[in-house]
């Protein structure tokens, strides 16, 4: 019998996609793995990391090579190192990082508010007192995260805002200042120049109470594209002062032999040393249990897995894979696919209809008696046999059941008695083998194949 089976790409797919829920479960499996590995790799860095920074240089190995007048020339070196190097990373954040650095001080989006001033003797100590109290770093935090910035720090946002007295305001009971707010765009230069007019407005009350009924008139509101010399000046001012500070660190060895060198750069490297120390202290180590990374992995991991898992296994399988194999391979006629849905099959509409065919065929072929057997003992199996024999029988046919011609004599002897057979299989618990032979002792005992019920 001609058992040679094609590879039904599609028929493969199909039958990978049915065992999603198993897939899953691998991905999910895969996924706390691959977690657990990311987890324990992060602690084992994190102690490497804590082993390492206790490997301290001690510098005084250095120090003795060397005379007490070179010494103390490294250490006076080593104290403006210091001093420069924490000037020149406070100058370096800022300007990597602070939002007047990053402003064209050719075309800065600027907004101004021109406030009237009644009844007040002391302008000055007003804005003060509104730059101080009322615009608060409290409020300024609350402008902040309306506007998107929490992670801007206050004093970058805070250089923003500055206050002005107008000339040519004499009268004690009219004055007059000016608010400024530049930033990167008009539309976050007007968003702050409102919420600070809306935090001025609110704490009316309190401004009138402080200055003794003074009241704030909002007389002009002017937006506008300017050249600020200010900002250039800042600019300029900021840059130097990182420059500057690390030429100067860049210099301070100039002059020292080698054993100075060596000496100098174990005390840098013992400072370092020291910050992180410090920082380890402060935090002890954190161990992460969910990495995002590594479970993305081991749930792609998991289900390429599943995937390339059931792909082989479909393909090596000699369980029966594909019920078209059934016709094109063996050349049974499939009378029935039935799903499978627990161990008991009920009776259904369909099981009429078999076995009227079975009945048709049958009499057309003048087949006297009909054998329902299977190459597997299975109870779902053997209780579609009971239904099916209940129910041909009814129909008025002379038929016999029993199990596996393979494994069971009283069966297969049953099956020698009659001269005809129904088959009835499982997708993915019958052999292939197993199906031939069924078929070799059909044929050797001149038995017609009716056709196979299949469950699936």
């Amino acid at each position: 019998m001609d058992m040679n089976r094609m590879l039904d790409i599609k028929d493969m797919l199909f039958q990978i996609v049915r065992k999603w829920k198993r897939i899953f479960v691998w991905m999910i499996v895969f996924a706390i793995l691959f977690d657990g590995y990311g987890a324990v790799k992060s602690y084992n860095d994190a102690i490497h990391a804590q082993q390492t920074a206790d490997q301290t240089i001690d510098p005084s190995s250095y120090r003795e090579s060397l005379s007490a007048d070179r010494a103390d020339a490294v250490e006076k070196a080593f104290d403006l190192y210091k001093q420069y190097n924490e000037i020149y990373e406070s100058s370096k954040e800022y300007c990597d990082h602070a939002i007047r650095m990053k402003l064209d001080y050719t075309a800065v989006p600027t907004v101004n508010f021109m406030y009237q001033v009644s009844n007040c003797d002391n302008i000055t100590a007003l804005y003060t007192y509104i730059d101080e109290e009322i615009l608060s770093d409290d409020w300024l935090e609350t402008a902040v995260e309306e506007m998107g910035w929490e992670d801007v720090p206050l004093s970058y946002v805070s250089e923003l805002i500055s206050f002005s007295q107008l000339d040519g305001q004499d009268s004690a009971s009219q004055k007059a200042f000016k608010i400024k707010i530049i930033s990167t765009d008009r539309e976050s230069a007007e968003l702050l120049g409102n919420l600070i007019q809306e935090q001025i407005e609110d704490q009316d009350a309190k401004i009138r109470s402080a200055f003794n009924g003074t009241v704030l008139t909002i007389a002009e509101e002017q937006y506008r594209i300017s050249v600020d010399a200010d900002v250039l000046t800042g600019q300029q001012w900021h840059t130097e002062q990182m420059n500057n500070s690390y030429n100067t660190l860049n210099s301070l060895a100039n002059n020292f032999d080698d054993g100075q060198r060596n000496y100098y750069a174990a005390l840098i490297e013992q400072s370092e040393e020291d910050v992180q120390e410090e920082a380890a202290a402060a935090d002890e180590i954190r161990i992460n249990p969910i990495h995002p990374r590594s479970i993305a992995f081991g749930i792609f991991g998991g289900a390429f897995f599943a995937c390339c898992y059931y792909a082989l296994r479909y393909f090596f399988s000699k369980k029966l894979r594909s019920i078209s194999d059934l016709e094109d391979s063996i050349g049974m006629t499939i009378l029935e696919k039935v799903e499978r849905k627990g161990k008991k099959v009920q009776h259904k509409e369909w099981m009429k209809m078999v076995c009227t065919k079975i009945k048709i065929d049958v009499k057309r072929e003048g087949f006297t008696s009909l054998y329902l057997t299977s190459s597997v003992n299975l109870p779902e199996i053997d209780s579609l046999r009971d239904l099916l024999e209940e129910e041909l029988k009814v129909l008025g046919c002379e038929v016999a059941a029993g199990g596996s011609v393979i494994s069971d004599a009283d069966s297969l002897a049953s099956l020698c008695l009659a001269d005809s057979v129904v088959f009835l299989e499982e997708f993915d618990r019958s052999f292939y083998d197993d199906i031939a032979k069924e078929m070799e002792i059909c044929q050797k005992n001149n038995i017609s194949v009716i056709g196979t019920v299949v469950f699936h």
